[in-house]
């Protein structure tokens, strides 16, 4: 990693991938031990409208420790899919847009798909994003100018070549797709559900892999059913709508069916202003998002949240380092127990 991102060995910097000598698909994997950026931001107050790839990277090489060795836990986190983008540029002279357009999107006919890089830049037939705030439709877009972790912009034309690829692998090959779906595999053997961004699930009893998305004024879900041989696609531009239970439904072939809740990525924090970032906020916005931990634990949905290492913690919350320790042990489990359960019907 430090290769091929030499800023990651600037100021001290020990990200996982680094100090642990962690492998880029445990980065991807979310078993590196990243710290989530978007807690990062949230908690020095940077805003992430209008940021940048170049923006980010000077965060994130002041990362002194990570949450857990790489290879022992899953902590989803999407930093590790950030610096896969940095290292694209890196390797290829090509933006993340650029190489994907020319090696992946382009072979596989998705003309329409593209990594939204520049979020004020002017898309053909673009359906803009809305909120539901109280029973009222309000406009609400993604203004961050990351990629790589998300800001796909796609159509459900373009995502049939791209479930046509989870298939059988045509186009690029059958051992990209047997790669893109390997799972994780924790240091004391344990299988994880998460591949390359791709969640292994069930549903109806039958072995299904995809995966959700949400971010501001948007939502979607995305599963291939190797049995049936069927794929599904839902796009949403209203959070109101809920494509996981409608793709899970339809997959399933009853109309109540309960709904598959993939693994959401963690809260957005860096909507928020740090302020508040308290317990009692915090809970609100969580089971917003759907994500319920034990009711009695305030602290550990803190924890649960900002996804820091126990250290940064103790610092923003004021509180002892033991026991910034032990609420993100706690949270931890939480999280483990909410994907085990929302993961099977």
């Amino acid at each position: 990693m430090t290769t091929r991102c030499p800023f990651l060995r600037s100021s001290g910097s020990s990200v996982s991938c680094v100090q642990h000598q962690g492998s880029r698909p445990q980065c991807l994997r979310h078993t590196a031990g990243l710290p989530e950026w978007f807690a990062l931001v949230g908690i020095a107050s940077v805003p992430v409208t209008r940021r940048t790839e170049g923006h980010l990277l000077p965060i994130l090489a002041g990362i002194r420790r990570t949450n857990f060795a790489p290879g022992v836990e899953f902590s989803y986190s999407n930093t590790g899919y950030v610096l896969a983008a940095a290292i694209t540029r890196r390797v290829t002279g090509m933006s993340l847009r650029e190489f994907s357009a020319e090696r992946i999107l382009g072979p596989l006919g998705m003309a329409d798909t593209m990594w939204r890089d520049d979020s004020s830049e002017v898309l053909p037939r673009f359906a803009y994003g809305h909120g539901n705030d109280d029973g009222v439709i309000r406009r609400a877009d993604t203004e961050e100018c990351v990629v790589g972790d998300g800001g796909l912009a796609t159509s459900v034309a373009d995502l049939a070549h791209w479930l046509g690829f989870l298939a059988d692998g045509r186009v690029r090959g059958a051992d990209i797709r047997a790669a893109l779906l390997e799972r994780a595999v924790l240091a004391d053997g344990t299988v994880h559900p998460y591949a390359l961004g791709v969640y292994h699930f069930t549903v109806g009893g039958k072995a299904a892999y995809g995966h959700a998305g949400s971010v501001d004024g948007y939502r979607s879900q995305l599963l291939y059913v190797p049995e049936d041989g069927l794929g599904f696609a839902c796009l949403a531009n209203q959070t109101r709508i809920d494509p996981l239970t409608l793709v899970n439904r339809a997959a399933g072939g009853e109309a109540d069916l309960p709904a598959v809740q993939a693994v959401p990525g963690p809260v957005p924090l860096g909507h928020w202003p740090a302020r508040h970032l308290g317990a009692s906020y915090l809970s609100l916005k969580l089971r917003q998002h759907g994500i319920t931990p034990r009711a009695s634990r305030h602290s550990a949905r803190l924890a649960l949240a900002a996804d820091l290492p126990a250290s940064v913690l103790a610092d923003f919350t004021g509180t002892s380092i033991s026991n910034a320790t032990r609420w993100t042990g706690y949270a931890r489990r939480d999280w483990f127990d909410y994907i085990a359960s929302r993961t099977q019907i």
